[in-house]
């Protein structure tokens, strides 16, 4: 489950290397994909993210389980067609 999630992120162009890259500069901007990046550096996982799960990020109420989620939808629909 670990690396499908990551797996899903990256095929959307999603680059979690330290460097900066043109496209990570504009990912920057996504809350939801600073959040993804300091949790992950912190636990080393995103599997304990809850489906339903919101965080208190940068001020604003996030609904990361609610994003995780509509990123395998996004992916699996992708593979289909």
């Amino acid at each position: 489950l670990e690396l499908r999630r990551w797996e899903q992120l990256e095929t959307m162009g999603i680059d979690w290397e330290p460097r900066k890259t043109a496209h990570q500069e504009r990912m920057e901007n996504d809350k939801y994909i600073r959040y993804l990046q300091l949790h992950y550096k912190k636990y080393q996982t995103i599997n304990d993210i809850k489906a339903k799960q919101t965080v208190i990020f940068e001020g604003e109420t996030l609904k990361i389980g609610d994003f995780l989620s509509d990123m395998r939808k996004i992916h699996k629909g992708a593979e289909i067609n």
